[in-house]
C-alpha cells in the first residue's frame, strides 16, 4: 500500500532553466503576436536566468518610436526581478506609498510584505510613471512557488493576503484587492496589473478582488470598483476566472469582465470571454527588430523572443487565427499527455488536460476549429491519463476495562477514471475486497473457556455520482463510497456447556459512529467524501481522518481512516 501522506512520488520532469513566455502585456491588438517560449523553468531566480518578456508591437509600424512605458517596465524588471524574494515588494519607479505613509525613493529598494498591507502607485503624468514588482508565494504542490505581480501607472493594492505555507481549502491564497485608473495625458492602458507565473508546466492561482484567477503564464488586469474588472489572456494556453459560483475560460487574445461592487469585490459571475480588437495598449509596444535588439543590449537579463503572425481579426482572417490556435492547443495537449504516461509520470497532467479541454470548449469559434476528430483523440488520451486506484485503510478500537477490541481493514485496487468533464467512471462488475489486516480481542473470557473468532471479508463499492472539478489550480474530488460490511464476531466454548451466543465486535458500527455525517440522505447507501487534499503526485489525492475519539456505549472508541487516489496511468 502507498503510505498516506508520503512524500515519495514519481520525480517530476525538470529541464534547463527559463522563465517562459512571461510578463506580457497583450498579444493581440490589431495584429497578433505569437510569443515564443524557451526551455522549461526553474522556479526561484537564478543568477543569469533569462526572462522572456513579451511586449506588444504593431507590424508594419517601424517608424513608430519605442514606447517609453515599455522601456520603464524593462528597467524596473532589471532592477527587481532577481532581487525580490518570496512575499516581498520591489520599488521600480515613480511615486509609491505604503499604508503607514512611508514612501519609497530608491529604485530597487526591497520591502517584506505583510497581511493586510496596502500600496498606492501615483503617476501624475506619462513622464512620471510608477512601477512596483511583488513576488507572492503561492499554494502550490511544489514548495515555494510564486507569482510575479507588476503594478504600474495609477494603481492601488489593498487587503493583501499572503500564503504562509499551509493549504486552506476555504480560500485561494495569495489574494488582494486592486484598482487602477488612467494616467493624465497618457494613452489608455498604461495603468494596470500584470500577473506572471514563472513555474514550468504548473498552473497557479491568486484571488483578485474576490475572483480567483488561475493562469499558466501571464494575464493583464484593469479594475474600477463599482464598475468592472477586465482580465486579459496575454500569452500561453490557459486562463480561468472564477467568481460568484461561475467561471469563464479565456484563450489567447481574449478578455473576460467581472462585475465589481463599490467595495471593490466581485458581485457576480464572469461574462463570456470576447476577442480583443483595437489598439488600446499600443503605447506599451516595441515596434522594430532594431528596437528589440537595443532593449536586449540595454537590459542583458531580458531576452525578447517574438514571432509575428499576419494580422488576423478581420472578417476574412478570423478563421485562420482560430485554426492556427487549434493547432497550438493540439501540440500542448500532446506535451501534457506525454508527461502523464511517460516515466517519470506527472499526475498534474490530469488537471492540465481538463483545463485545455475547458479552453477549447469555451469558445464558439475555437471548438469547431479543433474539430470532432481531435476531440475524440483528446478524450482517448484522458482515458489513459486520468486512471486511478482507490486505496482504503481504516482501524477502529473500542476499549473497556473488561473487554477491548481492535479491527484493522484494508482495500486496494478499485479502478476508476475521470473524463474530460470530471465525471467518474468505473467497471460495475469489478471486485475489490475489504480484508482484515488485524483483528484483536482482549479480555472477556470466562476461566477455562476458549474464544473463537469468525472473520469474513467485505467489499468496496462506489456509487457513480463522483466527480472531479476544477477549482483554482487544483481539483476538488467528490467520491461516494460504500465499504460493504466485513463480518466479524466472536463466541466462547466452555467445558460441559454449549457454545455461547455470538458477540458482534465489529468495525462497521465504529466507522459509522465517526462518519455518519457523511452518509447520503437518499439511496443508494454511501458515505460522501469531498474534503480531499489534492497532491497532484502519485498519491494524487487523500482524504485522511485520524486521531478521532468518541464515547461508544460507555467505552472509549478511536478511529484512523485513509482514502487515497493513486495515479495509475495506462501506457
Amino acid at each position: 500500500m502507498t503510505k498516506p501522506g508520503s512524500t515519495q512520488t514519481h520525480q517530476l520532469k525538470t529541464t534547463a532553466p527559463r522563465f517562459a513566455a512571461g510578463l506580457g502585456l497583450i498579444i493581440i491588438l490589431v495584429s497578433l503576436l505569437q510569443l515564443a517560449a524557451g526551455p522549461a523553468a526553474a522556479q526561484e531566480p537564478q543568477p543569469g536566468a533569462t526572462l522572456y518578456l513579451p511586449l506588444v508591437f504593431k507590424s508594419g509600424s517601424s517608424a513608430t518610436p519605442a514606447s517609453p512605458y515599455a522601456q520603464m517596465l524593462l528597467s524596473a524588471l532589471e532592477r527587481c526581478y532577481e532581487a525580490t524574494g518570496l512575499n516581498q515588494m520591489c520599488y521600480g519607479n515613480g511615486q509609491i506609498q505604503g499604508a503607514a505613509g512611508q514612501t519609497f525613493t530608491q529604485p530597487g529598494d526591497i520591502e517584506n510584505l505583510v497581511n493586510g498591507q496596502s500600496l498606492t502607485l501615483t503617476s501624475p503624468n506619462g513622464k512620471n510613471w510608477s512601477v512596483a514588482l511583488l513576488r507572492l508565494r503561492t499554494d502550490s504542490i511544489t514548495p515555494d512557488q510564486s507569482l510575479i505581480l507588476l503594478a504600474f501607472g495609477n494603481a492601488q493594492i489593498s487587503n493583501l493576503a499572503l500564503f504562509n505555507g499551509v493549504s486552506n481549502d476555504e480560500a485561494i491564497l495569495p489574494g488582494l484587492q486592486f484598482a487602477s485608473s488612467p494616467v493624465a495625458g497618457a494613452p489608455q492602458g498604461v495603468s494596470g496589473l500584470i500577473i506572471f507565473n514563472p513555474a514550468a508546466d504548473e498552473y497557479q492561482s491568486i484571488t483578485v478582488n474576490g475572483a480567483v484567477v488561475t493562469l499558466e503564464t501571464s494575464a493583464f488586469s484593469q479594475a474600477k470598483p463599482g464598475n468592472i474588472m477586465n482580465v486579459t489572456m496575454v500569452n500561453g494556453s490557459a486562463l480561468m476566472v472564477e467568481a460568484g459560483n461561475g467561471s469563464s475560460a479565456v484563450i489567447p487574445s481574449h478578455q473576460v469582465s467581472v462585475p465589481m461592487g463599490v467595495d471593490g469585490l466581485a458581485t457576480g459571475t464572469p461574462g463570456a470571454a470576447v476577442a480583443l480588437a483595437g489598439d488600446a495598449l499600443a503605447p506599451l509596444r516595441l515596434t522594430t527588430q532594431a528596437q528589440l535588439s537595443a532593449a536586449n543590449a540595454a537590459h542583458p537579463m531580458v531576452d525578447i523572443m517574438l514571432k509575428a503572425i499576419p494580422e488576423y481579426f478581420t472578417d476574412s482572417k478570423a478563421n485562420a487565427f482560430y485554426n492556427d490556435l487549434a493547432g497550438i492547443y493540439e501540440t500542448n495537449i500532446n506535451k501534457v499527455y506525454n508527461r502523464c504516461v511517460t516515466e517519470p509520470t506527472d499526475a498534474r497532467s490530469v488537471y492540465g488536460l481538463m483545463v485545455l479541454n475547458k479552453m477549447l470548449r469555451s469558445n464558439p469559434n475555437l471548438d469547431p476549429a479543433f474539430g470532432s476528430q481531435r476531440f475524440a483523440q483528446l478524450a482517448a488520451k484522458m482515458r489513459q491519463c486520468a486512471t486511478f486506484e482507490l486505496e482504503f485503510d481504516s482501524q477502529v478500537s473500542v476499549m473497556k476495562p473488561e473487554l477491548s477490541y481492535t479491527s484493522h481493514v484494508n482495500s486496494q485496487g478499485f479502478q476508476l477514471w475521470f473524463d474530460l468533464n470530471g465525471e467518474l467512471f468505473f467497471e460495475n462488475d469489478q471486485v475489490a475486497p475489504i480484508k482484515h489486516l488485524n483483528y484483536e480481542v482482549i479480555g472477556g473470557e470466562a476461566p477455562g473457556c476458549a474464544m473463537r473468532t469468525i472473520l469474513e471479508d467485505g467489499q468496496m463499492l462506489l456509487v457513480d455520482y463522483g466527480f472531479a472539478t476544477l477549482r483554482g489550480s487544483k481539483l476538488k474530488i467528490h467520491l461516494e463510497v460504500w465499504p460493504d460490511v466485513p463480518f466479524e464476531e466472536i463466541y466462547y466454548t466452555c467445558p460441559g456447556a454449549p457454545p455461547s451466543d455470538s458477540i458482534p465486535l465489529a468495525w462497521s458500527p465504529i466507522f459509522y459512529l465517526f462518519h455518519q455525517d457523511k452518509l447520503r440522505s437518499t439511496p443508494p447507501e454511501a458515505y460522501i467524501f469531498k474534503d480531499w487534499k489534492y497532491n497532484g503526485r502519485k498519491n494524487f489525492a487523500e482524504a485522511i481522518y485520524t486521531d478521532l475519539t468518541a464515547d461508544f456505549d460507555g467505552a472509549s472508541a478511536t478511529s484512523d481512516s485513509y482514502l487515497i487516489l493513486v495515479h495509475t496511468p495506462q501506457k
